[in-house]
């Protein structure tokens, strides 16, 4: 409850740096609640606050937390994809060190190794591709 008066109040004031972090921690909220379900117009309303906006500092958030829900959801064939933004983002230098810690925790969790190179301009069209087809 707490994440959605975040967004409220994110809202009314209108800036999109309070806007695209209250709807990150609704998005994990609900996923820590066992609500899947929940989580994908959050991702699409954060994407689309990101593109409108060009707050690229909170890119690494979409990613993180479109690849937690694909996690979640149980989608083995999505599983790979996910598997290496987290690997990417877990070794990007200009990640915030929180997200990429998580990154980091949520690949540890998984049991695999997996190695990507990709640039975080990479990373944010291919998650913006797996979104669009969601």
């Amino acid at each position: 409850m707490a994440a959605v008066e975040s967004l409220d109040l994110a809202i009314a004031i209108a800036d999109p740096l309070h806007v695209t972090e209250a709807l990150y921690l609704l998005a994990t909220a609900e996923m820590r609640d066992g609500h899947a379900e929940r989580v994908l117009p959050i991702l699409l309303r954060l994407r689309a606050e990101l593109r409108e906006h060009r707050v690229d500092v909170r890119i690494p958030m979409l990613a993180l937390a479109t690849a937690e829900w694909m996690l979640t959801a149980g989608d083995a064939a999505a599983r790979p994809r996910a598997l290496h933004w987290l690997a990417a983002l877990s070794r990007l230098p200009g990640v915030d060190a929180t997200l990429r810690d998580k990154a980091q925790r949520l690949l540890e969790s998984e049991g695999e190794a997996v190695e990507d190179a990709s640039t975080l301009a990479e990373i944010e069209a291919d998650v913006a591709a797996f979104l669009d087809g969601a």
